[in-house]
């Protein structure tokens, strides 16, 4: 919770008119996908409405929408079984720092294949806007410190976040 997430709708899309004056010329969200229970979870259509709000205003003031996103994350009810492991292991000396324990391991099993999906439903949900941009992170919650996986910056995040762009690209062709 921060102001954009918290603050009054009319205020933040306010800001987002002082920040394009400012000589922005793209505004980026982040759908956070860690705390609720799936894209039609009450709270998370009522976030993605407001992510969309913030992005058609940055639309209707000439600027770019952009879209970020976790290579690996995953919703509260991500099944334990392609759940990203965390632990010091595999060259790790420790744990993973922020992780949730939510975040899906793109190697197991299914893995992939649930990532491609609820990245396809979430960016279906900003096909009304239209988005320029995906930026695809790698850290943060993001992760994974298994043996297929590892080490997650050259291993296991180059393999996710290839297929999470072609999903993005699927969606938005024109984007970048």
């Amino acid at each position: 919770h921060n102001f954009y997430h918290d603050a009054p709708l009319e205020q933040v899309c306010r800001y987002v008119e002082d920040i394009m004056l400012w000589g922005y010329n793209g505004l980026l969200v982040w759908f956070d996908m860690h705390h609720y229970q799936g894209i039609d979870d009450p709270a998370a259509q009522a976030m993605l409405a407001r992510l969309r709000t913030l992005l058609e205003t940055a639309r209707a003031l000439g600027m770019n929408a952009g879209l970020g996103v976790l290579a690996n994350e995953g919703y509260a009810t991500t099944p334990e079984a392609i759940r990203a492991e965390w632990h010091a292991q595999n060259g790790y000396t420790g744990p993973l720092a922020a992780h949730y324990h939510v975040e899906v391991c793109p190697r197991k099993p299914g893995g992939m294949e649930l990532l491609l999906r609820q990245f396809d439903e979430e960016f279906a949900q900003f096909a009304s806007v239209g988005v320029d941009l995906l930026s695809i992170w790698p850290y943060d919650q993001g992760g994974c410190t298994c043996a297929a996986c590892s080490p997650w910056g050259g291993n296991g995040f180059p393999y996710a976040a290839e297929q999470v762009a072609g999903a993005f690209r699927r969606r938005f062709p024109e984007g970048k």
